[in-house]
């Protein structure tokens, strides 16, 4: 199986990089800002799977026209698919949202549903794990990087829970199901916390307490792979 990626050099991305890399696929074609026109729709035409994760998500001016790119450069991707090439699209459960990225973003969903035939919109839950930024477009991977480094950590929004999976089980099931057209997926095992609830735990791992769950080993393993970068 050839796979093409592009948007490698994003968080989710580049976790999506390491899980091919460790996965039996025949060979993977990387694509970023730099990739010529060219060479994108020459990689499209020779990929048995395209997977699409680069997206604009943090513009200066948070309005409609700044997302367009987004969608612009689905609608090259879409109309330059064979028709035996599957899309694999890493969308947000924010598409519903009435916001400038989440409407941009249903256009890009809707053109993807009439126009192409085997496809994956993967409506992507809030994550944490390796490759994130602080302080930049997750929260979650802020406050283990501020945790470590005894950082302030700020807290806005109290009584919200989110629903968060680690992205580590995201790629896991992603690649388990490369072969197959899910068309869109919402349901991930996912667990509701709260931002306070969410330090809290970081604050146990930091302290060397027993963990008791299979959601906070798997922080640690998180928590550990910051620590030692």
């Amino acid at each position: 199986m050839i796979v093409s990626l592009i948007g490698h050099l994003g968080y989710v991305g580049q976790n999506i990089k390491d899980a091919l890399q460790n996965s039996d696929i025949e060979n993977m074609y990387l694509l970023d800002r730099e990739t010529t026109h060219k060479d994108m729709i020459n990689y499209i035409s020779k990929s048995n799977v395209f997977i699409h994760c680069a997206a604009i998500q943090r513009p200066k001016v948070n309005v409609v026209e700044s997302f367009l790119p987004n969608f612009e450069l689905t609608k090259k991707i879409v109309d330059n698919l064979p028709e035996t090439t599957k899309l694999i699209f890493i969308s947000s459960i924010h598409y519903t949202s009435e916001t400038p990225f989440g409407i941009v973003r249903r256009m890009e969903e809707d053109y993807i549903k009439k126009n192409v035939k085997s496809y994956t919109i993967y409506h992507l839950p809030y994550t944490y794990g390796a490759h994130g930024k602080p302080n930049y477009n997750n929260v979650f991977n802020t406050y283990i990087i501020n945790v470590i480094k005894n950082e302030e950590i700020k807290i806005n929004e109290f009584s919200n829970e989110f629903p968060i999976i680690s992205i580590n089980y995201f790629t896991e099931m992603m690649i388990i199901n490369l072969n197959e057209s899910l068309n869109v997926v919402d349901n991930f095992n996912t667990k509701n916390t709260t931002l306070p609830d969410f330090v809290s735990n970081l604050s146990k791992i930091k302290r060397g307490l027993k963990l008791d769950s299979n959601f906070l080993k798997e922080l640690k393993s998180v928590y550990e792979w910051y620590r030692n970068q």
